[in-house]
C-alpha cells in the first residue's frame, strides 16, 4: 500500500512502504536530484528519517558542503517538508507519550556540558509528561536532574520546549530573539573585528534587526568590519524564515480564520515565489588603519555565512568601475565611511544605485559635527521630493554616536 502526497503535482514524490523506511536514494531519484546520492552516504545519511531528524539549520550546513545550489536546497526541504506531514507517524512521537526509557535515551542526546545527573534519573520515575512538568520547577531541575547553574537550567528549558513543539515535525517560524546573533559562539566569533574607535556596537544589532524586518535582498556595505557579520546574520536568517515560510505555503499550513468557516492566506505569495538567499556586496579598500576588514571573510568561513557574501576591494569612490556591482540596483545600503567634505559626492553616486521604489540608506554618525549636519540639511534641499529621513542618535557618547535612515520614495512609490 503506497500514500500519495499532497505535494505530487509539484514533485511526483511518492513515500515507499510505511514498513521500509526510505532511503535517501530513492528519495533523491523521485525529487529529481540523485547527482548528491554520494555526499549523503558520505555524510552517513541512509534514510529519509534520518535527515528529516536533522534540524533545518544543520541541513543547511550539510546541503552548502555538498555544494547545493539555492533552487536545490529549496526543493530538498519542501520535499521533506511534506513526506514528514504524510508520515508522522512514523516520524516522531510526542513527547507527552515517552516512557522512562525514551526519556533517558533523549537526555543521554543533549550537550554533555549541562551536567545532567543520570545516576539520579535513573532512581526516578520519569516519563514524557513529567519531563514536561519539570520546566516549572527550578528546585526539580537542580535537584532531581543536576542542573546546578541557571544557564544550564535555561539551556535545558529551551531543549525540551523546542523538543515539545517539534510535533510531527512540522516547520516553525524562527524565534527572533534567540540564537545566531544572540548566541555565544556568534559573539565570540564577531569579537576580534570589534574596535572601540569604530563606535558601531550598537550599530550591529541595529542593522541586523533593520534588515531582518524590511527583507531585503541586496544589501550595498560601503566600509567592511563588525558590521558586515550582523548583516550576514541577517540575509542568512531571513532566507530561512522565507523558507519555513514558504513550506507552510505550499502545504496549505499559513492560512487564519477570518470567521464562517472562512480562511484568508496570511503570506504574500508573489515574494514567496520568488525565495533566492539574499547578498551583501561589500566594498573597501582595505586601506583604513583602524580596519578589521581583513577579518571578515574568514569570520563568514566560520559561521557559515560566506555564500552569502561579495567582497569588493575597491576605493569606495570608484564603485562604478567594478564590473560586478555596477548594473546593479540595492535595497538597501549601509555608509560607514568618513568621507569629510566629499559626502556628498559619496552619497550622490550610491542614491542612483538605490531601489527607487522604498529604498533605504542607513549612514553612520551624522550628527557627530557641523560638517555632517550640515551635509545631512544639504541632501534634504537637494532630493527633498523623493526623500524621508530619521535621525537615531546615542545620547551617551560623544563621538560615533548617531546614524540617519533615508528612504527612496520616487513619484510612483506606494
Amino acid at each position: 500500500k503506497k500514500k500519495k502526497m499532497d505535494f505530487l503535482d509539484i514533485m511526483g514524490l511518492v513515500a515507499e512502504e510505511e514498513s521500509k523506511p526510505m532511503s535517501i536514494e530513492s528519495f533523491l531519484e523521485e525529487i529529481g536530484l540523485p547527482l548528491f546520492n554520494l555526499g549523503f552516504e558520505e555524510a552517513g545519511i541512509q534514510t529519509v528519517k534520518e535527515l528529516i531528524n536533522i534540524d533545518y539549520l544543520s541541513r543547511e550546513t550539510i546541503f552548502e558542503e555538498m555544494g547545493m545550489t539555492p533552487d536545490d536546497k529549496i526543493k530538498i526541504q519542501n520535499a521533506l517538508i511534506i513526506f514528514s506531514s504524510n508520515n508522522s507517524e512514523e516520524i516522531n512521537v510526542s513527547i507527552e507519550s515517552w516512557n522512562k526509557a525514551q526519556c533517558i535515551d533523549w537526555l543521554h542526546s543533549l550537550p554533555s556540558e549541562l551536567g545532567i545527573n543520570f545516576s539520579n534519573l535513573e532512581k526516578e520515575n520519569i516519563d514524557g509528561k513529567s519531563l514536561i512538568e519539570v520546566l516549572n520547577s527550578t528546585r526539580e531541575m537542580r535537584d532531581t536532574f543536576g542542573l546546578s547553574d541557571l544557564k544550564s537550567r535555561l539551556e535545558f528549558e529551551k531543549l525540551v520546549r523546542d523538543k515539545i513543539n517539534q510535533k510531527n515535525n512540522q516547520p516553525k517560524l524562527p524565534n527572533t530573539s534567540e540564537g545566531t546573533i544572540y548566541s555565544q559562539k556568534f559573539m565570540d566569533k564577531i569579537q576580534c573585528s570589534y574596535d572601540l574607535h569604530m563606535g558601531v556596537e550598537n550599530m550591529g544589532p541595529l542593522l541586523y534587526s533593520l534588515i531582518r524586518f524590511l527583507k531585503p535582498n541586496k544589501v550595498l556595505e560601503i566600509g567592511a568590519g563588525y558590521t558586515t557579520i550582523f548583516i550576514l546574520q541577517a540575509l542568512a536568517d531571513n532566507f530561512q524564515e522565507l523558507l519555513v515560510s514558504h513550506s507552510l505555503y505550499i502545504t496549505g499550513k499559513s492560512k487564519i480564520p477570518i470567521g464562517n468557516s472562512k480562511f484568508i492566506e496570511w503570506t504574500a505569495e508573489h515574494r514567496l515565489n520568488q525565495l533566492k538567499p539574499g547578498t551583501l556586496y561589500c566594498v573597501d579598500n582595505l586601506a583604513h588603519e583602524h580596519t578589521t576588514a581583513n577579518r571578515v571573510f574568514e569570520i563568514s568561513e566560520q559561521l557559515n555565512l560566506k555564500s552569502h557574501l561579495k567582497l569588493c576591494v575597491i576605493d569606495a569612490f570608484e564603485f562604478e568601475k567594478s564590473d560586478e556591482i555596477k548594473n546593479e540596483i540595492f535595497d538597501f545600503i549601509w555608509i560607514d565611511m568618513g568621507a569629510g567634505d566629499r559626502m556628498g559626492e559619496l552619497f550622490d553616486l550610491y542614491w542612483r544605485f538605490l531601489q527607487p521604489n522604498g529604498g533605504y540608506v542607513v549612514v553612520h554618525s551624522t550628527l557627530t559635527n557641523t560638517v555632517m549636519r550640515n551635509w545631512v540639511e544639504s541632501v534634504k534641499q537637494k532630493y527633498q521630493s523623493e526623500i524621508n529621513l530619521l535621525h537615531l542618535l546615542e545620547p551617551h557618547k560623544r563621538f560615533q554616536n548617531s546614524c540617519t535612515i533615508f528612504q527612496k520614495r520616487c513619484q510612483n512609490y506606494s
